[in-house]
This record gives C-alpha cells, sequence and structure tokens, in this order.
C-alpha cells in the first residue's frame, strides 16, 4: 500500500500539476522539489549507484537533483501531451540538425535519455507516423503495481494516438517492423539502448570510450535492407523549460557494426552533455564488457 501511495504521488499527482501552471512556472516548482532528497528515492540510489562505476560527478547534490528532474518531466510530459498542441509546441521545443527525407519508410531512434513524447508530435505534423517498439506490459495489472501498471498502459496508449500508430510490442517485432519500413514505405521508432537479456545477439560497439554492445535485432534488420535511420535526442533546459530536439540523418549504412557504432556515438555525445539524464545506468554492465577499462564523463 505505501508503495502504490509512493507511485501515485510521484508518477500522478506532482507531474500532473503541469496540466494547471504555466510551463515555465512549473518548471521552476520542479526544479525547487528535485532539490528534496524524498523525491524518487530509490530511483535516484539506483541510478547514481550504478553511474559512479563509469563516470565521476563533480557535485552528486546537484547531479541527484538532475535525475529527480529528468524522472519528473518525463511523467509530466504524458499529462502536457494529453493536454496541449501545436501552439505549446511552437513555443517551447527548438530543432535543430537534419531536414527528413518525406518519401520512403525511416527508422526513427532515440535512447532512454531526456524526454522524447514531444519528438512524437513533431514528426507526425511532418506527416510520419512512427510506430514505437516498445517493452510489453503485463497483460493483468496485479494489486501492488496497480498505479505504475495503470499509467504504464496509459504511456503507450497516448504514444499511439500522438504517432497515430499502434505500437509494437516487443517479441517477434522485427519481421513487423521490417514489413512496416519496405512494404508499406512507413515508419518505425525504435530505442536500441534497452537493457541486454541474456542470450540476446548483441554487436560490439564502443560506447563512453569502453568495450559495450547493443541489441542487434533492430540494428541488423536497418543495415540489412538498408533502411533510412533518423537518430534523434531531445531533453529539457531546467533553466527556462525549452525542450532541444535535435535531428541527425538520414544513416545509410549496409553492415551492421557501422550503423551501431554511429548509434553508439550519438549515444556517448548525449550522455557527456548529461549523464544525469540516461535513465537505464540502473542495467548499464548488460552493456558493458566487465574488463572494460575506466573513463569518466565531466
Amino acid at each position: 500500500m505505501r508503495h502504490e501511495a509512493r507511485t501515485f504521488f510521484e508518477s500522478v499527482l506532482i507531474p500532473v500539476i503541469c496540466v494547471c501552471l504555466p510551463w515555465r512556472l512549473c518548471v521552476r516548482i520542479f526544479w525547487f522539489l528535485c532539490g528534496k532528497t524524498w523525491l524518487f528515492p530509490t530511483a535516484t540510489d539506483l541510478v547514481c549507484h550504478h553511474a559512479r562505476d563509469y563516470i565521476q560527478f563533480e557535485n552528486e547534490q546537484t547531479f541527484r537533483q538532475k535525475i529527480r528532474f529528468h524522472l519528473l518531466v518525463d511523467q509530466a510530459d504524458f499529462y502536457l501531451s494529453c493536454t496541449r498542441g501545436r501552439r505549446w509546441f511552437n513555443k517551447y521545443v527548438r530543432i535543430q540538425g537534419d531536414k527528413i527525407d518525406k518519401d520512403q519508410g525511416s527508422l526513427f531512434v532515440t535512447f532512454h535519455w531526456g524526454q522524447g513524447f514531444w519528438a512524437l508530435k513533431y514528426f507526425n505534423l511532418l506527416g510520419f507516423k512512427p510506430a514505437w517498439l516498445h517493452a510489453p506490459l503485463q497483460s493483468k495489472i496485479k494489486w501492488g503495481s496497480c498505479v505504475s501498471g495503470l499509467v504504464g498502459k496509459g504511456r503507450i496508449a497516448q504514444v499511439g494516438r500522438l504517432a497515430e500508430a499502434v505500437p509494437i510490442a516487443v517479441g517477434n517485432s522485427v519481421e513487423k517492423m521490417r514489413y512496416r519500413l519496405v512494404e508499406e514505405k512507413s515508419s518505425v521508432m525504435a530505442m536500441p539502448d534497452a537493457p541486454l537479456r541474456s542470450g540476446a545477439s548483441a554487436i560490439p560497439v564502443k560506447l563512453l570510450g569502453r568495450s559495450a554492445r547493443l541489441p542487434a535485432g533492430v540494428i541488423r534488420m536497418a543495415a540489412s535492407e538498408n533502411i533510412s535511420v533518423y537518430a534523434y535526442t531531445m531533453i529539457v533546459n531546467p533553466e527556462d523549460g525549452m525542450r532541444d530536439l535535435r535531428i541527425r540523418g538520414p544513416i545509410h549504412y549496409r553492415d551492421e557494426e557501422s550503423l551501431a557504432q554511429a548509434l553508439a556515438d550519438m549515444l556517448t555525445e548525449a550522455i557527456e552533455k548529461d549523464p544525469s539524464a540516461w535513465y537505464v545506468w540502473p542495467f548499464a554492465n548488460s552493456f558493458f564488457e566487465p574488463s572494460s577499462e575506466n573513463t569518466s564523463v565531466a
């Protein structure tokens, strides 16, 4: 019961205030609240515990505050995207990078870094309807995880509404993606920094200067079919609440190793910019090889 109450507090009660307040005021309130140790204590401790094996913090207190801020904005974006539209997008999103070719099926690639809800809104405004590849949720919501289960289902449904495409659950998904990209000339969105499962096929890369691996499925399919890949990142600036959407592409490689390394380089750049915004630090050991040399990120 206590766990459910905390989840409701962190994923509903606090982030939903963004619906009632001007965004820039909300950002200031969020940043203040994220200075408190009672917000997202377990998730913050996990990120710090695992991240310090790979990076160094100049100021751990600020690092923890930024972790909470990114987690809170990620939750708030669900409610914002349900209640705000193009006018809000035009006011608070800055777009940088390459233009996207609309005449072919495209694979949009991002990472578990920053906040990406509004990127889907942008792609939809351009005429794309990317089907999101996501980890499947439990079919039945169990007591003890009711709030997280309902919020998770709501977030997946909202991604589908933003993109105007039914999300694709992981599990025999590569052929579904290939058909959508190659046969239908439509688009797909995937996140290749998902934690590696035991025995899963992987491609070796260099990440943060270390020997690492990325899941092979999506990358291998894109390389073999010569799919146009657009990699993007999106993050919120805690000082002014502006979101920076950065797009690179099209990326074309016929060999999976080169494509995987290009994506790993972009992920390294993002993490070095703000390591507190990478949500999968607790699973970092599934990417990095145990013998990798130590490096640090300022």
